[in-house]
């Protein structure tokens, strides 16, 4: 079953923020790591670097997870109600215009006929003319 489009947007949302936090919480403790070691002048312990690495293959991971939500909720509206009665209204509309096209060369061409027509009858009132 095909979910309206505000549904999606808003689950979207909530996935969103959700990763945002998860996002700000890993750059915290990224952050507290590096802030600590700088703090006593020294460099990251074993222990530190296991753990920042981890923190930062985790904030990538964060970063995946953003562009995948995007993929997903694009592909979810695609599929939408509103999308789908969207692209409906456009397909008729475009039949409309292909149809309105259609009566405009038929017009066209008759416009064409009658120009043609009249501009015989005027070389013929003019040939009139001059015989009379």
């Amino acid at each position: 079953m095909a979910q309206d489009a505000q549904q999606i947007i808003e689950i979207a949302r909530a996935t969103r923020a959700h990763l945002s936090s998860l996002q700000l919480d890993l750059e915290v403790d990224i952050e507290a790591i590096e802030q600590t070691a700088f703090a006593e002048d020294r460099a990251l312990t074993p222990a530190e670097t296991t753990r920042h690495d981890q923190l930062r293959a985790a904030l990538g991971e964060t970063h995946e997870a953003f562009r995948e939500l995007g993929f997903v909720t694009l592909q979810t509206l695609d599929s939408s109600t509103a999308v789908r009665r969207l692209l409906a209204d456009i397909k008729d509309v475009n039949r409309q215009i292909e149809s309105d096209l259609h009566r405009l060369q038929n017009i066209t061409k008759f416009a064409q006929t009658a120009s043609s027509i009249l501009d015989g009858l005027a070389k013929l009132a003019a040939g009139l003319t001059s015989l009379a």
